[in-house]
């Protein structure tokens, strides 16, 4: 068992796979704890451990934030002692290598457990769930398509929180944080008409996060909803214990490929 936080570099992740090499294991399994398996995260990922050919550029919107840098605080072409660029700053060179099978799981997604800490969180603020609107709102990718993908898995979750929680409706929405300044203020618009229109008819928007972790968007959301009225209280899917259980479980499918 190997365990690597926030953004590793590739030699991290090398040096964990070295470990597990020693130590005499036939197959490494890894598990991204990451909301989509159709991100720009997970493309890098995939890059990193040679599944996939197709390297992830740091996206246009978190290099202006960072001023023309990208993740790691290095800007455009820079590359540190180990050759980083892009997410992990890697090339071709620094994939990671390894003398076992390496399976790579998909992320969280729609997955049931998923599903269930969301119906929790929204059921926490419920009062009259056939009056109210439970509106998800996840960080979202850049990239357009990407994007769309990551709202059909979250309408997957809303299909299965408004079925078992008996609400009004679900309604999904991504605020795009990577993406260009347009791009950010459209999805921050279309989220905060989400929420004004769970008001109509004496209803209630219920916000819950669809993210990992407070910090990040959780800030955004919240200007972004200055001066409406809706239920809240910024519970993450972590920590839950259910999280844990969902890595057994994506580690338990991912041995058995």
């Amino acid at each position: 068992f190997g365990m690597a936080f926030g953004q590793p570099q590739v030699r991290e992740i090398q040096d964990g796979v070295k470990r597990l090499e020693a130590r005499g294991v036939k197959k490494i399994v890894a598990i991204p704890l990451f909301m989509s398996s159709d991100s720009e995260e997970m493309d890098q990922i995939r890059f990193v451990f040679g599944l996939e050919g197709v390297q992830t550029k740091t996206p246009a919107g978190r290099k202006a934030a960072l001023g023309g840098q990208d993740h790691f605080g290095r800007g455009n072409g820079s590359k540190d002692s180990s050759g980083f660029s892009s997410y992990f700053n890697a090339d071709d060179s620094k994939r990671v290598k390894t003398t076992v099978p390496l399976v790579l799981t998909p992320a969280l997604d729609d997955h049931p457990l998923v599903e269930a800490i969301l119906l929790e969180r929204a059921k926490g603020l419920s009062k009259s769930p056939e009056k109210e609107t439970v509106v998800l709102v996840g960080r979202g990718p850049a990239d357009d398509d990407k994007n769309r993908s990551w709202l059909d898995t979250m309408s997957r979750l809303g299909e299965g929180l408004k079925k078992k929680g008996g609400f009004k409706a679900v309604r999904v929405a991504t605020l795009r944080d990577d993406a260009t300044a347009e791009v950010r203020d459209a999805a921050a618009k279309e989220m905060r008409s989400l929420v004004k229109n769970a008001a109509n008819d004496d209803g209630l928007a219920i916000v819950v996060p669809d993210i990992l972790a407070q910090g990040g968007i959780t800030p955004h959301i919240l200007r972004s909803l200055e001066g409406l009225h809706y239920a809240w209280d910024g519970k993450t899917l972590m920590p839950h214990k259910s999280i844990a259980e969902w890595a057994q479980q994506r580690a338990e499918a991912g041995a058995k490929i």
